[in-house]
């Protein structure tokens, strides 16, 4: 059953194309968006229940998106799907609460994660942290080095 909505934050309409393709069966409304300006305005227009952005975008980077999305008290699920991650951008975007990193081109990894992520937008109250709810085998990259960070 469909359910929820996904916001899709990239500059290449490639990935959007290749993202919508992957999880157009799963999800009520996609949305996109070509940069972090243009985001933040759906934000503020519909409710979003998860977000996958890049990182590196014209105007405004990911980091920037996440940090005013989270000064507006909005939690929705963030999942950043970027080819220029670092453990620095990782711990960055962890202060924010990012839900999940996933390097591009990892499509199979990143449809995973936006399951998990609508999900959890969909029914806040049930949200728990990925680290908190799946084996360490099960754990992403970015939560495997934010876990082992505390």
């Amino acid at each position: 059953m469909k359910k929820g909505s996904l916001l899709i934050i990239d500059d290449d309409p490639a990935i959007i194309y290749l993202v919508v393709r992957e999880l157009t069966n799963y999800v009520e409304k996609i949305f996109s968006a070509k940069d972090g300006l243009e985001a933040l305005e759906i934000f503020h227009t519909e409710k979003i229940d998860c977000a996958i952005c890049d990182m590196i975008m014209p105007g405004m980077n990911g980091i920037e998106v996440i940090r005013q999305i989270r000064e507006e008290g909005n939690l929705c699920p963030i999942i950043f799907y970027t080819g220029h991650g670092t453990k620095d951008l990782m711990f960055e975007v962890s202060r924010y609460g990012a839900f999940d990193f996933v390097q591009k081109p990892d499509i199979k990894t990143l449809k995973e994660i936006a399951l998990r992520g609508i999900e959890c937008g969909v029914n806040p109250e049930g949200m728990k942290k990925i680290s908190d709810v799946l084996p360490p085998e099960k754990l992403s990259t970015y939560w495997k080095l934010i876990r082992g960070k505390k």
